[in-house]
């Protein structure tokens, strides 16, 4: 009997894909330029107002749009962005904004149903007043996209 538990318990821990949290480093951290702030207030807080699937190119919403989740972002002149309810990670290092190749990136760390944690990437149109979030990479024409209107 004891063994029969043994083997369920190790079957199910391997085959569910328990996740141990950790803290995730940022590796792209070394592409941050003061400069990508240029065009972003660092005073101000962004606050979550979109949430929906397009195409690749924003030309085409796909399905409903989604309810924005009460996230508010605010950007550190290091780099380093900081937000409420991205993840359990430390609140200072929620994820980090750099340029690579002429296009501007955010990672952020992601987490899925079991915990597991991991990091996103987005690239990133700034706007005035709003930062557009869309899902990096992936094989599909179809991406998530997160809107940011700064909180006046």
């Amino acid at each position: 009997m004891k063994l029969t538990i043994s083997i369920f318990l190790v079957i199910t821990t391997i085959s569910c894909g328990v996740c141990f949290p950790s803290n995730l480093e940022f590796k792209n951290i070394t592409l941050f330029n003061p400069e990508v702030l240029r065009s972003i207030d660092i005073n101000s807080e962004y606050r979550q107002t979109s949430a929906y699937e397009a195409t690749r190119n924003l030309s085409k919403v796909i399905n409903e749009p989604r309810t924005p989740s009460n996230i508010i972002i605010k950007f550190q002149p290091n780099g380093f962005i900081t937000a409420d309810l991205w993840s359990f990670n430390n609140k200072n290092q929620q994820g980090i904004i750099y340029s690579k190749k002429g296009s501007l990136f955010i990672d952020k760390i992601g987490a899925d149903q079991d915990r597991c944690k991991f990091i996103e990437t987005y690239e990133i149109r700034l706007e005035k007043n709003k930062i557009i979030l869309m899902q990096y990479g992936g094989i599909t024409n179809q991406k998530m996209v997160y809107e940011y209107s700064k909180v006046e």
